[in-house]
């Protein structure tokens, strides 16, 4: 999973950098999701960082796993 990125027109290149920590992120993650990805999971933007230099993918699952995203 680490070796994947996302594509994005509008933002850039992102690579996966690592697991998020739910606990450490879920406080600094906008509420409503600013992308979605093919498979249905949802990006979302960090508070403090307007220019989405990072951004957290969360799977769309019942157990989501969190992962922390930066532009490359």
């Amino acid at each position: 999973m680490f070796n994947t990125k996302l594509l994005s027109d509008t933002y850039g290149n992102y690579k996966c950098m690592e697991m998020a920590d739910q606990t450490k992120y879920d406080s600094k993650k906008y509420f409503r999701a600013f992308g979605k990805t093919q498979n249905g999971d949802f990006i979302y933007g960090i508070k403090g960082d307007p220019k989405h230099e990072q951004v957290l993918l969360i799977e769309n699952t019942e157990m989501p796993m969190w992962f922390l995203y930066s532009r490359q």
